[in-house]
């Protein structure tokens, strides 16, 4: 019988350091936020649409920054990610109604892809994110923008 693993839930302290000190003696420079306590299978899912979708717009190249979701971020194409959203919706609408999806990680994995780039999107530029959503106008945006830029001095 399989003995069950114990998670540690609880933040391991720094010491005066500045280090995290583990209990093996080992010291790293901070303890990581990433969580083990999911399942991993919607990211394995979530990975097989974005390997699809690699070979599918962006020539199978292994070079990130050419991923075509990137290229809509950097152009700021909200209609691409306003797209995105409904095509989201369309696979939570088939994925309930037991329509199954049979390109790589099927419906859930095309909805874990979106939750992915919309978090980054959210993540890299809330004020762009506040567009996708239709919390700001496009004039509005612009400067925005140049305000969010401006108060960190890039």
């Amino acid at each position: 019988m399989d003995t069950p693993m114990t998670l540690i839930t609880e933040k391991i302290p720094l010491d005066e350091t500045g280090r995290v000190a583990h209990a093996s003696g080992a010291a790293s420079s901070y303890f990581s936020s990433f969580s083990f306590h999911n399942p991993m299978e919607g990211l394995r899912l979530t990975c097989q649409r974005f390997d699809y979708g690699n070979r599918k717009y962006e020539n199978n190249t292994p070079i990130y920054d050419e991923a075509n979701w990137l290229r809509a971020f950097k152009a700021k194409d909200w209609q691409f990610f306003r797209d995105r959203a409904g095509h989201a919706l369309e696979h939570l609408r088939a994925e309930m109604r037991g329509e199954d999806d049979d390109g790589p990680g099927g419906n859930l994995g095309a909805i874990g892809w979106f939750v992915e780039v919309m978090a980054y999107v959210k993540k890299h530029d809330p004020v762009f994110y506040a567009l996708i959503q239709g919390k700001e106008q496009q004039p509005s945006y612009e400067a925005r923008i140049a305000e969010y830029f401006q108060k960190r001095g890039l």
